[in-house]
């Protein structure tokens, strides 16, 4: 377990409440205050089940000593792993994770979102050896399928949500899965804007590049996988320990090959798609 850091006499400890939640399969128990959860929190709302151990027990701490700097974090940063043991600190956070024992906390800037470091981590320690990645992107679902955009910051990921007017599995992070029979799945997280949880069956994968026409262009395996993984959460993974992650994206960029959509940030990208 992480060793808890003892309070002092001018502290009083206590306990934030607990919600169990299921994120693309992973159980997760949180103890957070509720006045930092946002509503997509509501999606993976579980009941809590005593028979069914959870792989992950998190707890979330305001701190007065951790000073936020900037905007609520989208991906860890800083993070380093030793001896079993993942940290991530940044202006706003400081985060511990002990996978094996499935312990994690963190301390955060008072009223800040940097929970969504925590849940990072550990879910992408979890989906790792069970054929799934965490990325940044964007998650739609329509007629029981689902589509993945993903791209550099400023591509248009979020845009691509709230023109679609369809369910947004999320808008900053998603998880896709192999499935055992076949295909991927996609799910979303509860970390950015969602309205749908998943998981779905994945139909496309589509890299966004701003341009004058909304057009499908193909894309060379090699540099699909390429792209494929800038936008994979590593959390903290140096090369040689990224093979977990790299074989999953290859299996999947064979099962759903990625195109190139090139996006003029208007609706008429869902006529391309056929989703209008």
């Amino acid at each position: 377990m992480i060793p808890r850091r003892r309070p002092s006499r001018r502290e009083t400890p206590t306990r934030p409440p607990r919600i169990d939640l299921v994120v693309a399969g992973c159980r997760i128990e949180l103890g957070i205050g509720a006045h930092l959860l946002d509503p997509p929190f509501g999606l993976y709302r579980s009941p809590a089940d005593a028979a069914v151990r959870p792989n992950f027990v998190l707890d979330v701490q305001e701190a007065p000593d951790v000073l936020p700097d900037g905007a609520d974090a989208v991906a860890p940063l800083g993070v380093r792993r030793r001896a079993g043991r993942i940290t991530a600190r940044g202006a706003g956070y400081r985060v511990e994770l002990e996978p094996a024992a499935g312990d994690g906390r963190a301390r955060v800037a008072p009223g800040s979102r940097f929970h969504r470091v925590l849940l990072q981590l550990a879910l992408t320690e979890w989906l790792a050896p069970r054929d799934g990645v965490l990325l940044h992107g964007c998650g739609l679902a329509a007629g029981g399928r689902g589509w993945l955009f993903i791209g550099p910051s400023g591509a248009g990921k979020s845009t691509v949500g709230e023109l679609a007017g369809l369910p947004v599995l999320s808008d900053e992070t998603c998880v896709v899965r192999l499935a055992p029979a076949g295909g991927v799945t996609l799910a979303g997280t509860p970390i950015g804007i969602g309205t749908a949880a998943g998981p779905v069956p994945l139909a496309g994968i589509l890299w966004l590049e701003q341009a004058p026409a909304d057009e499908l262009r193909p894309l060379d395996p090699g540099q699909a996988l390429a792209r494929f993984m800038t936008q994979v959460v590593a959390a903290g993974r140096q090369d040689a320990e990224l093979a977990p992650l790299l074989e999953t994206a290859a299996a999947v960029l064979d099962r759903i090959p990625m195109q190139t959509l090139r996006f003029t940030r208007s609706r008429r990208f869902m006529d391309v798609l056929g989703l209008s």
